[in-house]
């Protein structure tokens, strides 16, 4: 006969549950440092008109943690500025639509009612592609850590 006896199993679950708890908050403060990155980052990079400063001050950020931590969501954008993508990807002959953002920016096409040749002055989508690198980094180490 053989016979295995485990001791410690009700410790090696609660350090198990307190590391878990740990990356949550841990992820939750990277996704929003990040998304402060950006929205700061975008705000920078936003074009403001002479008369104006409605689509850089529209520039908000959201972060949003569901039931128990499991998805943790930022979001980054501009609120009820309906101009904001013919500034990020300009309009008519201006038009500069990076490849990864094709279909995107496809939804906005035409939308404008008249064709004027603005040109593209990104802002937003610079701002993530700034911030995607240290994101991932951040991410990776919070998560190889023990």
């Amino acid at each position: 006969m053989i016979r295995v006896k485990i001791e410690g199993m009700k410790e090696a679950i609660r350090n198990i549950q307190d590391w878990e708890v740990e990356k949550i908050r841990q992820s939750r403060l990277q996704v929003e440092r990040s998304a402060i990155n950006i929205e700061r980052e975008a705000k920078n990079a936003c074009p403001v008109a002479p008369n104006g400063g409605r689509l850089r001050s529209s520039i908000s950020k959201s972060v949003t943690v569901s039931e128990k931590g499991r998805v943790l969501e930022a979001q980054v954008g501009t609120n009820n500025v309906e101009y904001a993508p013919f500034v990020e990807f300009g309009t008519g002959s201006g038009v500069s639509v990076p490849a990864n953002l094709q279909e995107y920016a496809s939804q906005f096409k035409g939308k404008t009612g008249r064709v004027r040749n603005y040109p593209a002055r990104p802002f937003l989508f610079p701002a993530w592609e700034q911030e995607r690198p240290k994101f991932l980094m951040a991410m990776e180490a919070i998560l190889a850590k023990r």
